[in-house]
């Protein structure tokens, strides 16, 4: 069932997951809608919504049946807490284009809640990375790729044991880690085609400019600066501003090179279409040594997986599934949902398949989410 977001009301409940362009989980069965979330969608200029339930009744409501849902129940938190990160980082930013010194000051304590809210988020809901594939057609391009960067580095930082206030400068580093491109020219940032050398050269101030931001304006740890002071240094020595080599780059920051890296790819930019999570992962994979870490890229795999949770697939048999579950010790037979049948056709079932537990079925392709769309 498709519903024009202008028919959402505020209370209204559903039988099962209503979805955001059929993939992106709006809210969950017998969750109601909250006006914020109807604001939301109008905002990022989402017409409609999707799904295969139907809307309960007054009822159905007060006598709620248990639900198998397959998606977690705590991902609406989730999506409140990055939603409401993206406004917040927003207006910074614009503090930060506009040089207030004064509210950019005592914006710090906000900019540190945002951590903590989505330190806390990341850690309930093990599956928020179906966020990063949300529609990106709002004002707030920049935040959402921030926030999505900060997100990815944590989960990676989570696999290395370190403790809460250490994921938090982390996190808190990837979110600012771009400052400094808020102090360099439109025209420059919003080119298309290549840049030319005097270009780069102001592109590749950044990372400074950003480390005197965190520095001297927010007054914040030099460990949180050093995310963004060396988040472009690669490990082979080839990067910028420094050209550090190895294990001289800082562990924060060698994180938040492959974070920014794969949101990069993820995303849409002027000069670059954006690449599915599998091409993504692929790319990133295939660095040799070059541009990351390569103990900390087996750990963004086990994070991540070869498919990305959310994304969709083609299986030998004909179907079209999506993503629900990693299996971190088979990285290429993830769980499941079948989405369209062998023949095409939209399944009105929730069949939820293992593939490790299949030893018939295997993946053929990922496929762009924009070739399913009727």
């Amino acid at each position: 069932m498709t519903l024009s977001t202008k028919e959402l009301k505020a209370g209204m409940q559903f039988s099962k997951p209503v979805y955001v362009d059929g993939q992106n989980l709006l809210v969950p069965p017998r969750i109601p809608i909250k006006q914020k979330d109807i604001d939301r969608l109008i905002r990022w200029e989402i017409f409609y919504v999707e799904t295969e339930g139907e809307v309960l009744s007054e009822d159905e409501i007060g006598n709620p049946e248990q639900n198998a849902s397959m998606e977690p129940s705590d991902n609406q938190p989730g999506f409140d807490a990055y939603s409401n990160s993206i406004d917040v980082l927003n207006d910074f930013y614009q503090l930060i284009r506009e040089e207030e010194l004064d509210q950019i000051r005592a914006f710090r304590s906000q900019i540190e809640e945002i951590g903590r809210t989505l330190l806390d988020a990341v850690e309930k809901s093990p599956d928020f990375f179906q966020l990063l594939l949300l529609n990106r057609k709002n004002e707030h391009s920049r935040a959402i790729s921030a926030i999505n960067t900060a997100i990815i580095a944590v989960q990676i930082a989570k696999n290395l044991n370190l403790a809460r206030n250490q994921l938090l400068q982390i996190l808190i580093g990837c979110l600012l880690c771009d400052l400094g491109m808020l102090r360099i020219s439109d025209e420059v940032l919003n080119k298309t085609g290549k840049l030319n050398p005097s270009d780069m050269i102001l592109i590749k101030k950044h990372p400074l400019l950003s480390y005197q931001i965190i520095t001297k304006e927010l007054k914040l740890p030099d460990e949180i600066a050093q995310v963004a002071l060396y988040h472009h240094e690669k490990w082979d020595g080839t990067g910028y501003p420094k050209g550090l080599k190895g294990t001289k780059i800082p562990l924060f920051a060698r994180i938040a090179r492959i974070a920014d890296s794969y949101e990069a790819m993820m995303s849409k930019r002027p000069y670059r279409s954006h690449l599915i999570g599998y091409n993504a992962m692929k790319t990133i994979l295939s660095d040799n040594g070059t541009k990351f870490d390569p103990n900390l890229l087996k750990i963004f795999l086990k994070c991540i997986g070869i498919y990305p949770i959310g994304s969709f697939v083609l299986l030998n048999d004909g179907r079209v599934g999506k993503i629900l579950e990693l299996n971190k010790n088979a990285p290429m037979r993830p769980i499941l949902v079948i989405i369209f049948d062998e023949d095409g056709n939209k399944s009105e079932d929730e069949i939820v398949v293992n593939l490790s537990e299949e030893s018939n079925l295997f993946i053929i392709k990922a496929i762009d989410p924009s070739e399913l769309k009727d």
